[in-house]
């Protein structure tokens, strides 16, 4: 089977989209088909056609993929709108051409975006060939995204376009009901781990880092929704309670406002000036070096719709490092994650005492930390297995295909 898989984002370096496309390929290769990833990248107005030429390539694991160059038009749009409008005249030929020349069987397509997915799946029903979508999370209404058309998009899709869809894949148990009571025949897909990861030896070395200080990493860019500022609490009252605690926070925080605050907050207290290590982007190398040198991992959630649709894809990486991972036991964590048996849960919102009181037994009881971290990362490799998922995912364009034949 040859699938065509859209992804409005840059392939394979697009951040957590890209990496989730990367898994349902590697999947879907391992079982025998054949997947094709079409994708974008923004490039500068300046430009050349030699800067951005648009061929297809083969990623480390064999994937071909092409990235679709498109600039950014004059301001005169929301940058949302405006790059929309681009993807979808240029997804539409793209689509249409590797349809044709690949001889597709199916197609996939990325993200909540009507505008952008409307034209290809209309042409998949003209074709008579299964289009899917894979859902992964879903952004609430707030007047910024209405100003962008965001949460006009998002309503176009969800509410017009997936009633008639072939199919959908959905990342958690809340978009499953939602995409089910629209009659869309419906697979749930949760985040994906790399089987074959071997990053993390049993050895527990840690590079550049002081020994005696119990270390709890965060992965991201402060966002909102992951209550830095409870994070952040936590790790105070915990050093307040003469537990020998630091924070290492990976990622480019100064893209978000939430960030450059949270940053700022840092730099004012002294205790957390001095027991905060930032480290902006890191290379994969990098970033397997933290999580190795990591004691803990930590991913906090309020109990909202935003939060209950998603499931952080992150996640995968936190577990196969074997370490526990601090999780607010919202939405789909309560089906995969049991609280000291694979994770260290503890209830959603704001409970900065909750993650002092996790930072304080974990750091003082080696062995449950070792335990909880195999176990958790025995959780991964079986229940958040590209290789798994791929099968499922290639089982349900086979059937979809059958019926629709």
């Amino acid at each position: 089977m040859n699938v065509l898989i859209v992804l409005p984002v840059d392939y394979p370096t697009g951040g957590a989209a890209a990496n989730r496309i990367e898994k349902f390929a590697r999947g879907l290769a391992s079982c025998g088909a054949k997947p094709y990833v079409l994708a974008a990248k923004l490039v500068s107005n300046t430009a050349t056609p030699t800067d951005s030429s648009e061929r297809w390539e083969t990623d480390r694991h064999g994937i071909k993929f092409l990235n679709i160059a498109w600039s950014r038009p004059l301001r005169i749009l929301p940058f949302y709108l405006a790059r929309a409008i681009r993807l979808r005249r240029s997804f539409r030929q793209y689509a249409r051409e590797t349809i044709a020349r690949e001889r597709i069987d199916a197609v996939i397509l990325y993200g909540h975006s009507g505008i952008i997915s409307g034209p290809i799946a209309s042409h998949c029903r003209q074709l008579n060939i299964p289009c899917i979508m894979d859902i992964t999370e879903y952004h609430p209404v707030t007047f910024k995204r209405v100003l962008m058309l965001q949460s006009l998009d998002q309503w176009l899709c969800l509410h017009r376009l997936l009633p008639r869809l072939d199919g959908v894949i959905a990342i958690s148990s809340w978009l499953e009901a939602f995409a089910t009571s629209k009659r869309t025949p419906t697979l749930k897909v949760p985040v994906l781990g790399d089987a074959d990861d071997d990053r993390f030896p049993t050895s527990d070395s840690r590079p550049n880092v002081r020994p005696h200080r119990f270390r709890m990493l965060y992965l991201g860019q402060l966002a909102e929704r992951d209550l830095p500022e409870t994070m952040l609490a936590g790790l105070k009252q915990a050093i307040e309670n003469r537990i020998d605690a630091e924070l290492v926070i990976v990622g480019s925080v100064h893209y978000r406002s939430n960030g450059r605050n949270v940053r700022a907050l840092i730099d004012k207290d002294p205790i957390l000036k001095e027991r905060v290590i930032l480290t902006g982007w890191v290379s994969d190398e990098e970033l397997r070096q933290y999580l190795q040198s990591s004691d803990c991992f930590v991913l906090l959630r309020e109990d909202e719709i935003q939060t209950r649709a998603c499931l952080p894809t992150r996640l995968p990486d936190y577990l196969l490092a074997g370490k526990p991972v601090i999780l607010s036991d919202v939405g789909d964590l309560s089906v995969y994650f049991r609280h000291r048996e694979n994770a260290w849960t503890i209830p959603p919102g704001d409970q900065p005492e909750r993650v002092a009181n996790a930072l304080a037994e974990l750091s003082e009881s080696a062995d449950d930390s070792r335990r909880i971290g195999q176990s958790g990362k025995d959780t991964c490799r079986l229940q958040f297995c590209h290789k798994k998922h791929g099968r499922a995912i290639m089982q349900f364009l086979e059937q979809l295909s059958t019926s629709k034949n």
